[in-house]
């Protein structure tokens, strides 16, 4: 016998409270330490510093940015957002991760929520996955998703990344991290891509591997 698939509507969705944006926006000023010294640490960074130049003022200019890439460990979303230039964080800030929904359980669920994170997939008491993306993106929060869906080494997508491509007004920012070891990833930033446009998910992530070239 087939699951049976949930279809519910969730209530949450088409809810976001301006205070929630503002503590997200604390908390990752105030983790911004940590960030610096993972910099240190790990991240070896071989940027294309094309991001570095831009004038990313998403507040002022109403545009959306969605940052992607490989993921190969649990680290990656606090490895992106260290190896952004300084000025690019300032200017994306807050950051909001769609995460598995298997994270959010014990105690590391207040620290996820703290830092801005979401369910990923179907969730009956609080908003989640492309909708909620959509919901964040429109009050000018960036959007960081990993299309392969799991830790993984191959090359796979899946079209959620597609789907917010359509939205007006963005761009997506590819990025491509190499884990060489538990203290050494390198990082590479792509050129943004201009979306409101239909890419598919597999072309998006083309661009990701193709990135260390």
């Amino acid at each position: 016998m087939q699951p049976e698939t949930k279809t519910e509507v969730n209530q949450y969705i088409a809810t976001d409270h301006p205070l929630q944006k503002v503590s997200v926006y604390t908390a990752q000023v105030f983790i911004s330490p940590l960030l610096l010294l993972l910099r240190l640490l790990i991240v070896r960074n071989k940027l294309h510093r094309d991001i570095a130049g831009l004038d990313l003022n998403k507040n002022d200019s109403g545009t959306k940015y969605v940052l992607y890439a490989n993921h190969q460990s649990r680290l990656d979303p606090l490895i992106i957002c260290a190896a952004l230039p300084l000025k690019t964080i300032r200017q994306l800030l807050p950051f909001r991760f769609f995460v598995e929904n298997s994270y959010f359980k014990g105690s590391v669920k207040v620290f996820l929520n703290m830092m801005g994170c979401f369910p990923a997939h179907y969730e009956a008491t609080r908003a989640y996955g492309l909708d909620r993306a959509r919901t964040l993106m429109s009050s000018n929060q960036t959007i960081v998703i990993f299309p392969p869906g799991r830790r993984t080494r191959e090359h796979i997508a899946k079209p959620g990344v597609s789907v917010l491509a359509t939205e007006a007004d963005t761009y997506l920012i590819p990025i491509h991290l190499d884990w060489k070891h538990r203290w050494h990833c390198e990082v590479h930033i792509g050129t943004p891509i201009k979306g409101g446009v239909t890419h598919p998910p597999e072309q998006l992530m083309q661009y990701v591997y193709e990135l260390p070239d």
